[in-house]
């Protein structure tokens, strides 16, 4: 997995009503980079002495992957590896019996209800697996990827994040326009030159909570 070498953070408003009436989305660049500085600063305010983050800042590293072992691997031992992670659940797609982790290097401990800090979620082979609604998650965030984001990226993201939960956090900015009687996509490219967006792809990103009382990544209108 590639690994980001640069953070952008970027918001979608989530629809505030039953009808999904879209709100207004943030269109500068300039405004989705400030925040980085704005919630670096926040994140060093809260963070408490003797490091480590309680439960509720923390975040589920939800992993996407198909038929990439060793990268799988190497995805795992890092998210365990970062101080705001509270466990890893990879979507397993593949058919068969997950791997087993033992040999792996696994960061951390359980959780206070002993809970394992990696867990594999055997679901249907579709693209939609990895937002079908996990059980008995412990946070009310969670970080879904396909690619490696270093651990400070992710705090900050998480940081955000938790400045509006009802928005969609993400690395992966998009722009599509009806330009000329047609529609146009543009990428991260265009983006970065003109400065604008209009979408963000959730190959990694924090996904706003579901209505429901328990926390779960999946998706909603």
């Amino acid at each position: 997995m590639a690994r980001l070498s640069l953070l952008l953070l970027v918001l979608l408003w989530c629809c505030a009503g039953a009808d999904a009436a879209a709100a207004a989305v943030p269109r500068s660049l300039g405004q989705s980079l400030s925040l980085r500085a704005a919630a670096a600063a926040q994140r060093h305010a809260r963070h408490q002495p003797g490091g480590g983050h309680p439960p509720d800042e923390r975040v589920t590293a939800v992993l996407n992957t198909f038929k990439r072992p060793d990268m799988l691997r190497r995805a795992v031992e890092h998210y365990t590896q970062c101080d705001v992670v509270d466990a890893v659940r990879v979507v397993w797609t593949e058919g068969g019996t997950p791997p087993a982790t033992d040999g792996w290097r696994i960061g951390g401990a359980a959780g206070v209800d002993g809970a394992p800090r990696v867990q594999f979620d055997v679901l249907p082979d579709s693209l939609n697996s990895r937002f079908t609604p996990l059980p008995a998650l412990r946070t009310r965030a969670i970080f879904a990827v396909d690619d490696d984001a270093s651990c400070d990226d992710l705090a900050l993201a998480l940081e955000a994040w938790r400045n509006a939960e009802r928005t969609l956090v993400g690395f992966y900015p998009r722009l599509h326009v009806w330009r000329r009687g047609r529609l146009q996509y543009h990428s991260w490219w265009y983006v970065w030159w003109h400065g604008e967006y209009s979408i963000v792809l959730t190959k990694a990103a924090l996904p706003p909570p579901t209505p429901s009382s328990s926390p779960s990544i999946g998706l909603t209108g």
